[in-house]
This record gives structure tokens, C-alpha cells and sequence, in this order.
């Protein structure tokens, strides 16, 4: 898992240094056409290509990210509010099979797993529903502890 995120981090980096390089071309060409040829100038143009770099670059990694969860949550949440509606396990099970998109981020991955632990206890899989609960990886305490409560609750049901 750390080697992929590695690769992504250091693709990034190429990607946002190519991108500054061609802003800074773009930005001397207009600053050796248009602009004094004083230092102040220079310095100037240099910083506020920098900073429109920057801004552009951030806006746009942060819709290619919140984008890449999208297709899951929308399919993730209409499995949650039937299930709310229903309350019926192996529907539950079943629209969490049929997601047709899997998890990219930590906290979805969390959410899918927690739910499909839940659905197969209820149907009394509670070997696998253990499985799901095993893959939840959290640094926050009130989910780790969420998570350790439901498996002494599954083993102790599991007897």
C-alpha cells in the first residue's frame, strides 16, 4: 500500500514541477514582452506566477480526488438508505455486493467494510463479518473502538 502511494507522490511531484516550469516560460515571455526589464518586475512576475501556479494546481487535484470517490459513495449511500428503509440484512448484503465501483480512500474503504460486517452477522456469517472487521484500519479512537466492540459483541454471539 505505501508503494503505491509512493508512485502517485513522486508522479505528482513531476507533474506539478513540469506544470511550474511551463508557468514560468509563459510568465518570461510576457515578462521580457510586455513588462520593464527591471528586477522588481522580474521578481514580481516570478512570485505572482508562482502563486496562480500553486492555485490552479491545488483547485484542480482537489476535484481529480473528491471525483475518484464519487461513483462508490453515490452507489454506497443508496445501499444505506434502502437498508434504513428495509432494514432487511441480505438486501443490505446484496446492494454492497453489487457496487460496481470499489474504494479508494481509507475512510470509505472503513465504511464499506464496516457495513458489509454488519450484513453478515445478521445473516449469521459470523466468521466472515470477523473477516471485514479485520480489514478496518483507523487512527481514530472512537472508531478503533467501534470496531473492537463489535468483535467481542460478534465472538461472544458466535459461541
Amino acid at each position: 500500500m505505501k508503494l503505491g502511494k509512493s508512485k502517485d507522490q513522486h508522479l505528482s511531484g513531476k507533474i506539478y514541477s513540469f506544470s511550474l516550469l511551463i508557468f514560468l516560460v509563459i510568465a518570461f515571455i510576457i515578462y521580457f514582452t510586455y513588462l520593464p526589464n527591471n528586477s522588481v518586475w522580474l521578481i514580481s512576475t516570478i512570485l505572482v506566477t508562482v502563486v496562480i501556479h500553486f492555485a490552479i494546481y491545488l483547485i484542480v487535484a482537489l476535484f481529480i480526488n473528491l471525483g475518484e470517490e464519487r461513483p462508490f459513495v453515490k452507489q454506497y449511500n443508496q445501499v444505506m438508505e434502502e437498508y434504513e428503509k428495509t432494514n432487511d440484512p441480505k438486501e443490505l448484503y446484496q446492494g454492497l455486493i453489487n457496487i460496481n465501483f470499489t474504494p479508494t480512500k481509507i475512510e470509505t474503504k472503513n465504511a464499506y467494510n464496516l457495513s458489509m460486517s454488519t450484513a453478515l452477522h445478521r445473516l449469521n456469517r459470523t466468521k466472515e463479518a470477523l473477516t471485514y472487521l479485520d480489514k478496518i484500519n483507523t487512527k481514530n479512537p472512537e472508531l478503533a473502538k467501534i470496531v473492537e466492540e463489535q468483535k467481542k459483541y460478534f465472538k461472544s454471539k458466535k459461541k
